[in-house]
């Protein structure tokens, strides 16, 4: 039995690993994707059972495409009714409505499944955003539970800070991207030409944008640095920020230390590997920073 009174709960888009969700009592509910020559549905969990993490981005490496979608109905009420049973609260922290018709989803079923158990309450929250930003906003989140706070407090909390949260990137390639309807196609072809790498970001409305460009994995590490220099607020103030990467390990910790390097003032930064849906989206050797920082509209090249 937890000693909490809510349940705080994400989805297969948060990068939530395992010791991070036993370290701070979390959950989420699992979305689905799907590949190869039956193209059988499996859920998306964050633990990489079968295929393994690498197994899993060599399979895009070698020209197979992952379809993913939505959390369903079902898993909504099982995971949501786990803990509502038991007389706990939800407080569900979504992806993206822009990027997942999930969260909509769960605000539709949200009533219907609090008629069953009278007395308890599902918040659902947009994050607007998904991925080391969406993990780094759940994991503040779950602090503020830990500090006594009430689950009406901390959904108030979440829905007036989340636009702190940013997420900057590289791809590989914006094919991936292109190819999920996550950026316009034309930026998957310049993002192709001649090694030149994209940067990307998530928007105010909760979408991906490829706005820049850098020449060669390098240079668009190096750039990523430099742009989560320029946009971090308090450095001194965050705890940790939180680099994800798919099957690029070395990148990410060049990475890691590019930005050290730049903001000696942060304390940590945690690696760790990029959630199934998003990898199928954004496709191997992606990297993502999720920070807390000033939110700037960029503007595309």
């Amino acid at each position: 039995m937890s000693k909490y009174s809510y349940q705080i709960i994400s989805d297969s888009t948060s990068s939530l690993d395992k010791a991070t969700r036993e370290k701070y009592e979390l959950d989420y509910a699992r979305m689905l994707l799907s590949y190869g020559e039956n193209n059988e549905e499996k859920y998306a969990t964050l633990d990489y059972e079968n295929p393994s993490f690498s197994e899993y981005f060599n399979i895009m490496r070698g020209g197979v495409r992952v379809y993913t979608d939505m959390v369903t109905a079902q898993e909504y009420k099982e995971v949501f009714s786990k803990y509502l049973k038991q007389g706990m609260d939800v407080l569900y922290i979504g992806c993206s409505s822009k990027l997942s018709g999930s969260v909509e989803l769960a605000k539709k079923l949200a009533p219907e499944i609090e008629k069953e158990f009278p007395g308890r309450k599902i918040y659902v929250v947009d994050a607007l955003t998904s991925n080391a930003a969406q993990k780094y906003l759940v994991i503040d989140a779950a602090k503020l539970r830990n500090e006594g706070k009430s689950v009406e407090e901390v959904y108030k909390w979440v829905e007036e800070n989340k636009y702190d949260y940013q997420n900057y990137a590289t791809v590989g390639t914006l094919t991936y991207l292109a190819r999920a309807g996550r950026v316009k196609a034309a930026k998957a072809f310049f993002g192709n030409l001649f090694s030149v790498k994209p940067l990307l970001y998530n928007n105010r409305a909760g979408e991906n944008v490829s706005y820049s460009k850098a020449k060669g994995r390098k240079g668009s590490i190096e750039a990523l640095a430099q742009e989560i220099k320029k946009y971090i607020t308090n450095p001194e103030k965050q705890e940790k920020i939180y680099i994800v990467h798919g099957d690029c390990l070395d990148d990410a910790n060049e990475l890691k230390n590019k930005i050290m390097e730049l903001i000696p003032e942060l304390k940590e930064i945690e690696v760790t590997e990029l959630d199934p849906i998003v990898g199928a989206s954004c496709g191997p050797d992606t990297l993502i920073v999720g920070f807390k920082g000033k939110f700037v509209e960029e503007v595309s090249e």
